[in-house]
């Protein structure tokens, strides 16, 4: 069975794959992080990738850019943990469907479709 993604899970696994720290929208005063991927639910097409960098205006925590900054933000340890318990939640969710996918198939080989296991 095919994984489906939607544009959200696309779009964080092209950023996260090419170094990039989140979206910006050139249009308006928002940018968001790997972690908050579209915090504002307007994700759009005039968001572009960028690189976390110090907040300059003292307006913000921080600030995404287009271009790779010299000083980078470092992401927080429990931003990182964060990202790591994600990625586990991720693993099991994909080992969960494996595991489903051939108690089916295993079920339809001996005539059997669903029910319980009882141990």
């Amino acid at each position: 069975m095919t994984e489906v993604l939607d544009v959200g899970d696309i779009v964080y696994a092209y950023l996260e794959k090419n170094g990039y720290h989140g979206l910006w929208n050139p249009s308006g005063e928002c940018a968001c992080v790997l972690k908050d991927l579209g915090a504002c639910g307007e994700m759009s097409h005039e968001c572009q990738a960028g690189y976390m960098a110090p907040c300059d205006c003292g307006d913000h925590d921080f600030h995404i850019v287009t271009e790779r900054p010299g000083t980078i933000i470092p992401p927080s340890p429990i931003e990182s943990a964060s990202n790591e318990l994600d990625d586990i939640g991720k693993q099991i969710a994909g080992i969960k469907q494996t595991v489903s996918q051939i108690a089916e198939l295993l079920g339809s080989r001996h005539g059997t479709t669903g029910g319980t296991s009882h141990t």
